[in-house]
């Protein structure tokens, strides 16, 4: 049993892709774009983070001390400085 026409024409093609570098390079791009995309999401979810911090800030300001306050406050340092 032979292989048809086209699925000799595919494996050709598949073979000539793969030997010019094709997969190394879609590989390349894909970790790269991981990079990407994973530190947008840490930025994102630094920026909602800092944004739930003020807002508890804001909504306990006048029933808790200054020390809880502070620490507060140092969080969102800590988020905001953090690379």
């Amino acid at each position: 049993m032979t292989k048809p026409d086209w699925a000799e024409r595919l494996q050709r093609t598949f073979k000539r892709k793969y030997d010019l570098g094709y997969a190394e390079g879609h590989l390349v791009g894909w970790n790269e774009g991981f990079e990407v995309g994973s530190k947008k999401a840490i930025k994102e979810a630094k920026k909602v983070f800092v944004k739930r911090i003020e807002k508890e800030i804001s909504d306990v300001s006048s029933m808790v001390d200054v020390e809880f306050l502070d620490g507060l406050h140092r969080a969102i340092e800590l988020i905001k400085k953090e690379k």
